[in-house]
């Protein structure tokens, strides 16, 4: 197992922030009717006392669930102190922003009814374990809503290889790109009920991902294992191919983005939790 499991390779930079801008409206669309579907059906017309946004990054998936959930208070939990400077500058009466490592129990969610993350399970190298954590302080009968990426799939050779190269280094983390596949069975024994398990689709244009993963490149390609995964003059190469798709030079069809969507329900009781190692750096959500 890596030694550096847990770490957030994408970074909490300013140009990772950037990153999570553009990606936050990208999936907004996906994300909203998510929340909204669970909204209407395991709440009708009643309140949400507390929200929580678990690996909240800089704030743009905490505004969304506190938008969609109404809830009279929305918690987005982080440890990145770039990150929630940024998030920080959002908080209200009904928006609160808390520092603390995602990975265990967050006293921020204790009581929670409605529990929410995005793109955070794909970096933990022990995300059943998070899993139990997060049933440990969530109210009896709350509500866990994880989107995942399932696949990736572009017909252009430099974001095919983009995405190939991603995984691999993830998993140099010990960690699973594609983990919405299985969000449903990684489930089981954690203290949590699946109500539904669904792989949603969105196509979404060359030129924006294109934009999102050569930001991203631009930080993880100083990661000490993205030498293993590739060499610096294939980056190089690979780096100007998506630069020339993100500026709309280059031409491509859209990308494939396949997510696994879960709604889980907490069990009457959970599992204790068992701990893991506290990560080197705690990932934000995407």
């Amino acid at each position: 197992m890596a030694d550096d499991a847990d770490t957030y390779t994408f970074g909490d930079t300013d140009l990772a922030a950037e990153r999570l801008r553009i990606l936050a409206r990208a999936f907004e669309p996906t994300s909203r009717a998510f929340l909204a579907r669970v909204r209407a059906r395991a709440y009708g017309e009643a309140p949400v006392a507390l929200a929580v946004d678990l690996g909240c990054g800089p704030g743009y998936t905490t505004c969304l669930v506190r938008d969609v959930m109404a809830a009279a208070v929305t918690t987005g939990i982080d440890r990145s102190p770039r990150f929630l400077a940024r998030a920080a500058l959002r908080a209200a009466d009904d928006l609160r922003f808390v520092a603390h490592d995602v990975t265990a129990p967050p006293p921020a969610a204790a009581g929670a009814d409605l529990l929410y993350a995005r793109f955070l399970l794909t970096h933990l190298a022990r995300p059943a374990a998070a899993l139990r954590a997060w049933a440990d302080v969530a109210a009896p009968g709350a509500h866990l809503l994880l989107e995942e990426t399932a696949a990736l799939t572009s017909a252009h050779p430099a974001l095919a290889r983009y995405h190939a190269l991603v995984g691999a280094l993830q998993r140099a983390h010990g960690q699973d790109m594609t983990i919405g596949r299985t969000l449903a069975r990684l489930a089981s024994g954690t203290g949590w009920i699946v109500r539904q398990a669904r792989v949603t689709r969105a196509r979404l244009p060359a030129r924006l991902m294109a934009r999102i993963h050569v930001m991203n490149l631009r930080t993880w390609r100083n990661d000490r294992h993205a030498a293993r995964v590739c060499d610096g003059d294939e980056l190089e190469t690979l780096d100007a191919a998506l630069e020339r798709l993100a500026c709309g030079r280059d031409p491509a069809p859209p990308v494939d983005c396949r997510l696994g969507q879960v709604w889980l329900t907490r069990a009457a009781t959970s599992p204790p939790f068992r701990g893991a190692p506290a990560p080197t750096q705690s990932p934000p959500g995407q």
